[in-house]
């Protein structure tokens, strides 16, 4: 009894082939060949399957292990002749990894998130899996997780400066060697302002409107991160204490930022938690632009002609003195848009009055008012979407446009009845004709329904200036 295997190590899913002759007083036979294996961590042994030999004495078999073995075929000992067995073959069985990404090198943000995503054969599904990263020259243990039921893997990390390749590994289990995936080289920046000066596409330069920009070097980026507990933490220093007021009514704070030159262009920030999104990414580009920026910041009262008794007039009243002092070049101002529905509708349409009554009085004095146009919105589900796994789960998560862009927006209204007011749009750095992503450019653009995260809004802000700046020299 002779046996053969095609290979000492197979890939799992792919079969093995097994081959022999069997002889009786020195001549081929034909007889029934059985082949039988012991599995990986087994101590009996277990039928596989049978073949029979041909006249010639020739066997052949066909299998695809699901675990290694050791292997041999065997003859049953009959009336006519004695029983035989083939030496021994090991064959080891190998998980394969499949359609990794990122495929090439590509880039990292230290303290940002960073994905790996690949696929095995769905039959490994609660494999446990890790990703291992070359770390200051040494390959450290990172993040652990299980196979899922589709056989799709992604594994997230924090990436570090050190940090200069990453790789899957599946450990050897269930009857199955290790196997490593392919060195995946890496280029950790320091923060997204270094990733934006290094590669192309980054968050808001991607412009899903009036372009396609795909940059593979950015698969894998999810930044922040997808955890939900860093997502909505991630303001930027937006929402700082002493520069913003969580009281409804309280009269607002202010802040400086930017050039302190003399000449400095003098711009004032005027608004809701919507306008302070904006200045994590406008605040530390002033400066280079010779701009200098005051703030007038705080949640839910905005800065409208308001009726006296109002609540809301001390500060609507306050926020009015100060800009009219301050002479400033221009006043920005943002907020939100009113929600759908009869009782928006209504509101809106005060709001629009009370936002031109307010400004008139700058306007006069020579002062540019510019709006920026409200932001879209989303739902707690969509939310939740890019919370629900690493950088390839998020990149799916989107809504239409005529659901984020609903409702009415009364500062794109107030501006169409103030000569002298000017409003800007960041719509197409947002949304396609039809959808808007969530994931842009390998940035998360939302912390929650309606606010932005810091990181985004740090891609987002030299756009804004431009803008602006455009509006200021009368482009």
């Amino acid at each position: 009894m002779t046996a053969a295997a095609s290979a000492t190590g197979v890939a799992y899913g792919k079969p093995i082939s097994l081959s022999g002759t069997v002889t009786a007083s020195s001549r081929p036979t034909s007889e029934t060949v059985r082949i039988v294996g012991m599995p990986s961590g087994k101590t009996s042994w277990v039928l596989i399957g049978s073949t029979r030999s041909g006249s010639n004495g020739k066997w052949a078999f066909s299998f695809t292990p699901t675990t290694s073995f050791k292997l041999k075929a065997e003859v049953l000992k009959t009336s006519a002749h004695a029983g035989a067995a083939s030496g021994y073959m090991p064959v080891a069985v190998q998980a394969q990894i499949y359609s990794v990404v990122p495929a090439a090198r590509s880039y990292a943000v230290s303290g940002g998130e960073k994905s790996v995503s690949a696929a095995v054969y769905a039959q490994l599904a609660g494999q446990r899996v890790k990703l291992v990263v070359l770390r200051g020259g040494a390959w450290t243990d990172s993040t652990v997780a299980r196979v899922a039921t589709t056989g799709a893997i992604e594994l997230s990390y924090r990436a570090t400066i050190a940090d200069t390749a990453i790789r899957i590994y599946l450990p050897a289990t269930g009857g199955l060697i290790s196997k490593l995936g392919p060195v995946q080289p890496l280029t950790t920046v320091g923060s997204i302002d270094a990733l934006s000066a290094k590669t192309t596409c980054v968050g808001a330069a991607a412009a899903p409107l009036s372009a396609t920009c795909a940059n593979h070097e950015l698969d894998g980026l999810a930044l922040p991160t997808t955890e939900k507990a860093g997502l909505s933490a991630d303001t930027g220093g937006s929402y700082a204490k002493g520069c913003w007021t969580a009281d409804g009514t309280a009269t607002v704070p202010s802040c400086s930022f930017g050039s302190t030159r003399g000449d400095a262009y003098r711009v004032a920030l005027v608004g809701d938690s919507h306008a302070a999104g904006y200045l994590a990414g406008i605040r530390d580009r002033l400066a280079a632009r010779n701009w200098h920026l005051d703030t007038y910041l705080g949640v839910t009262c905005r800065w409208l002609a308001q009726k006296p008794g109002d609540a809301c007039a001390p500060r609507s009243d306050d926020i009015g003195r100060r800009v009219l002092a301050g002479r400033y070049d221009m006043v920005v101002v943002s907020g939100l848009r009113q929600p759908r529905g009869a009782a928006g509708n209504a509101g809106a349409a005060a709001t629009t009055e009370g936002y031109r009554a307010a400004w008139a009085p700058v306007i006069a004095s020579g002062t540019k008012v510019v709006a920026i146009a409200d932001q879209p919105y989303l739902t707690d589900d969509l939310i939740a979407c890019t919370m629900s796994g690493g950088a390839r789960s998020a990149a799916q998560c989107a809504t239409s446009r005529s659901f984020a862009l609903g409702g009415i927006d009364p500062l794109a209204a107030a501006v169409e009845g103030s000569p002298g007011a000017s409003i800007i749009d960041m719509t197409s750095h947002y949304c396609t004709a039809d959808t808007c992503p969530l994931v842009i450019g390998g940035v998360i653009v939302f912390r929650d329904r309606h606010h932005i995260t810091g990181t985004w809004s740090s891609t987002l802000g030299p756009y804004v200036l431009d803008a602006l700046d455009e509006i200021r020299r009368g482009a």
